[in-house]
């Protein structure tokens, strides 16, 4: 057993790296080891080589995302998207920001146990400056979107 067992941080950090990296990358911004362990990872550092493994693997399995490092000296991390496009994508109208909000959605679920109460998908989305009843310019009104149209979908 690794010192991990017993520390419940290990298991939230990279779900909370993960949200981090994916806002970043929305951005099309890289991202330092510097960073992450500011924002994020704080006194635990030392573990940032168990955190960032398993943040590359949730991005890999849930997202289609590599996590890369770019420059070895300044530790600096960008997301190369290995998913070629879906023809579900289709289904959601060919928009990408809404295929990315389902998959933030899903991603959460995942990395919950696969179920989660709606207010924790809410809490999510606010985290990320997105209100449930207010006008967003690239979702429309999210919660419509997501109680009407994504719940439909097959795999919600």
């Amino acid at each position: 057993f690794g010192w991990s067992h017993f520390n419940p941080s290990i298991t939230l950090l990279p779900e909370r790296v993960v949200q981090f990296l994916l806002v970043k990358d929305k951005k099309k911004s890289p991202v330092t080891r510097f960073e992450m362990v500011k924002y994020i990872v704080g006194d635990l550092k030392d573990l940032f080589p168990e955190i960032i493994a398993r943040t590359a693997e949730h991005l890999r399995y849930v997202f289609g995302f590599e996590l890369k490092q770019l420059d070895r000296k300044h530790h600096t991390y960008i997301l190369i998207h290995k998913l070629k496009p879906l023809e579900e994508e289709e289904d959601l109208g060919g928009d990408g920001p809404r295929l990315g909000l389902l998959m933030m959605i899903l991603g959460l679920i995942y990395m919950k146990g696969n179920s989660v109460r709606e207010a924790q998908v809410w809490d999510m989305l606010r985290r990320m400056g997105v209100l449930p009843s207010k006008y967003h310019f690239l979702f429309g009104y999210p919660k419509r979107l997501i109680m009407e149209e994504f719940v439909m979908c097959p795999y919600f």
